[in-house]
C-alpha cells in the first residue's frame, strides 16, 4: 500500500467514525483492499441493513467544489452503478460521501432510494481521469452528481491531502 493509499484509508476511517456516530449504527467494510463499495451500515439492535456507502476524498474545499465544479461531484460511473445494484438487491438507500480535505467539510449525498431508483441529479459523460491512486490516466465513463439535496455531516474534520 502506497503512502497516498494509507493516508486515504486514514481519512476514510474518520468518515466511518463520523457516520457511525451520526447515524448510531454499525459500519461493515469489505475486508479486501479494493471493493465495489466502502461499506454497509446496519442497526445495532435489530441488525437490519440501513444503507450502502461510497466515500470519496477530494483535495479541494467546499467553495472550490461549488465554484470550480459547479456543485458537481465527478465519480467513476461504475461506482454509482454498483451502489444502485446493491441498493436494489438489499432494498436499502445508497449514499456518496465526499470529504473535502482542504477545509474538513464532509458532505452526504443520497444516490438511490431503497428500491434502487436514482434520486440524485446525475448525468454521465466520458472523460480522461485517473485510473486510481498513483496510476496513469485512462478514458472512463463518469457520473456528474449535483450536490442538490446534499447535507453537511461535518465542517470540522481533519484537513490535508491525498
Amino acid at each position: 500500500m502506497t503512502d497516498r493509499e494509507k493516508k486515504a484509508k486514514e481519512y476514510e476511517g474518520h468518515i466511518i467514525q463520523l457516520v457511525r456516530k451520526k447515524d448510531r449504527c454499525i459500519w461493515s467494510s469489505p475486508s479486501n483492499q479494493y471493493a465495489n463499495i466502502d461499506g454497509l451500515t446496519y442497526d445495532s439492535v435489530t441488525h437490519e441493513m440501513i444503507s450502502a456507502y461510497e466515500i470519496k476524498c477530494r483535495n479541494l474545499s467546499l467553495p472550490q467544489l461549488l465554484m470550480d465544479y459547479e456543485g458537481e461531484l465527478i465519480v467513476d460511473a461504475s461506482k454509482v452503478e454498483v451502489l444502485q445494484s446493491i441498493s436494489r438487491s438489499l432494498r436499502i438507500p445508497s449514499f456518496l460521501i465526499c470529504y473535502c480535505l482542504r477545509d474538513g467539510v464532509v458532505l452526504k449525498t443520497k444516490i438511490t432510494n431503497d428500491s434502487g431508483l436514482f434520486v440524485c441529479d446525475k448525468k454521465e459523460t466520458t472523460r480522461e481521469i485517473s485510473a486510481g491512486m498513483d496510476k496513469p490516466t485512462t478514458t472512463k465513463k463518469v457520473s456528474h452528481i449535483k450536490l442538490d439535496g446534499t447535507i453537511i455531516l461535518s465542517t470540522k474534520e481533519p484537513q490535508g491531502t491525498v
